[in-house]
């Protein structure tokens, strides 16, 4: 098996590992969440328990969407299906997106409600109180595991899943602080004023996902720094004259170059082949995960 196929199975492997952990987790939170909720008149933590369930959910889409990226090429898709990854992480943000003004507005009625005198409120009890500390430390140490292993395999649906944690624990700090008012000062719209700001929290989360997300499906180029990096290694490759043209491209955590070198005229296509093949190699070399460098040789006096 070669050593890109062992790394393959290495990432798969951990990434269903934090992804099956998470599910267990998320699942009995979530739930918890919802009776502490329910049990506790609370608004927020049903709120929070919500976007617990939706966690549920986004961990299957992760699981599913990292099996299909781990295939080899096929002949319906010569590129690899690494892109999948993406997909998925533009799927989680838009359901944060569309959680995020569903609790907003959730709380947002509940205050214009209260204003209007239709607004009975009930008195919090210290189960979800609970269960907002616990939720806290639990989400944290989720998201603390997932970001390490996200960072470690560069995983953008794992990354995204556990951005999601970590806006699940901004929600939980949200009804923590919404349920001690409501409890402690009996200021009655503490609650539903928290939910809302869990609201605006996550949609902002949700659209740094969604760019990260996007800028890997649109074939965005690498930094400058990274482009700049692959021209002084094009530069140093004994017998290339003149840089024409380098391009790159975003494949999911992969990277695509496509380049066009001048060499000198009178050299034998063997050896214009030769430099073409060290300024593949040391690009593949020499830049964090590059999939595939394109070299195309031009004759040195042919202007382009």
């Amino acid at each position: 098996m070669s050593k890109e196929k062992i790394n393959k199975t290495e990432r798969e492997k951990a990434i269903v590992k934090v992804e099956l952990v998470t599910l267990v987790v998320n699942t009995l939170l979530a739930f918890f969440k919802l009776l502490a909720g329910l049990v506790g008149n609370s608004m927020s933590m049903i709120s929070d328990s919500i976007h617990s369930f939706s966690d549920t959910a986004t961990t299957l889409a992760v699981l599913i969407g990292v099996k299909i990226a781990s295939k080899q090429e096929d002949d319906d898709h010569h590129y690899g299906h690494e892109k999948i990854e993406s997909v998925i992480g533009v799927v989680i943000a838009t359901v944060l997106i569309m959680l995020s003004i569903s609790i907003f507005i959730s709380g947002f009625e509940m205050i214009v409600d209260y204003f209007k005198g239709d607004y009975v409120a009930s008195d919090v009890s210290m189960i979800a109180l609970v269960a907002a500390v616990v939720s806290i430390v639990m989400k944290e140490i989720l998201y603390l595991y997932a970001i390490m292993v996200a960072k470690k395999y560069q995983s953008p649906a794992l990354k995204a899943d556990a951005w999601h944690h970590q806006s699940d624990c901004l929600s939980s700090i949200g009804s923590l602080i919404g349920i001690s008012l409501a409890m402690f000062t009996k200021f009655v719209i503490a609650d539903a004023i928290a939910s809302m700001i869990i609201g605006i929290c996550i949609i902002f989360v949700a659209i740094k996902i969604l760019r990260e997300s996007v800028d890997q499906i649109t074939d965005k180029a690498v930094s400058d720094d990274v482009l700049e990096k692959a021209r002084n290694i094009i530069k140093s490759v004994e017998g290339v004259k003149r840089i024409d043209s380098i391009k790159s491209r975003k494949h999911s955590i992969k990277v695509y170059f496509d380049v066009e070198i001048s060499v000198e005229d009178s050299l034998s296509l063997i050896e214009a082949h030769s430099i073409a093949e060290n300024v593949h190699q040391s690009i593949e070399k020499e830049i964090e995960n590059v999939k595939h460098c394109t070299v195309h040789v031009n004759p040195e006096k042919v202007i382009h």
